[in-house]
C-alpha cells in the first residue's frame, strides 16, 4: 500500500467515526431514553434540552418556557438523587415497547440506579426528522 492510500484510508475512518460518535445518542429510542434518564440524575441540563422535542409549532416564547422548566428540573433530579438516593450511578435499558398505533413513537423503561436504591422510569421517545428525541 501506498503512503497516500494509507492516508487516505486513515481520513476515511477517521470522518467514520466522528460521524458514528455524532450520531450515537440519536440512533435509536433506547439509547436517548438511557441519555436522558443519565442526564437528569446527573444534572446535565444542556443534554437534556438537547435530547427533548419541542414541536415547530410551539407558540413564541413557549420553547424558552419548556427549556427553563427543564433546566430547573434537571437541578432537582440531581439534588434528589444526592439528598435522598445516595447519588446516581447508571442507567440500563429494560425494554422497549413500539406503539402499535405509530412506529415513530416508542416507550422505554430506564431502570435507574443508585448508591442507595433503584428506581424505573418510562420515557417516551418520537422519531423526528430521522432522530429520537424525548417526548413529553
Amino acid at each position: 500500500m501506498t503512503l497516500q492510500r494509507g492516508i487516505t484510508l486513515m481520513a476515511m475512518l477517521v470522518t467514520a467515526c466522528v460521524l458514528i460518535a455524532c450520531s450515537g445518542t440519536q440512533s435509536s429510542p433506547e439509547a436517548v431514553a438511557k441519555a436522558f434518564v443519565e442526564a437528569a440524575y446527573k444534572g446535565d441540563a444542556d443534554t437534556i434540552v438537547k435530547l427533548v422535542h419541542i414541536p415547530g409549532s410551539a407558540k413564541a416564547g413557549e420553547a424558552e418556557l419548556v427549556e427553563g422548566k427543564l433546566r430547573a428540573k434537571a437541578a432537582e433530579s440531581k439534588a434528589k438523587a444526592e439528598e435522598q438516593l445516595g447519588g446516581f450511578k447508571s442507567a440500563d435499558v429494560i425494554s422497549a415497547e413500539i406503539s402499535p398505533r405509530d412506529p415513530n413513537l416508542v416507550q422505554v423503561r430506564v431502570r435507574a440506579i443508585f448508591k442507595n436504591s433503584e428506581k424505573q422510569e418510562n420515557v417516551r421517545t418520537i422519531k423526528v426528522d430521522g432522530k429520537w428525541k424525548v417526548r413529553l
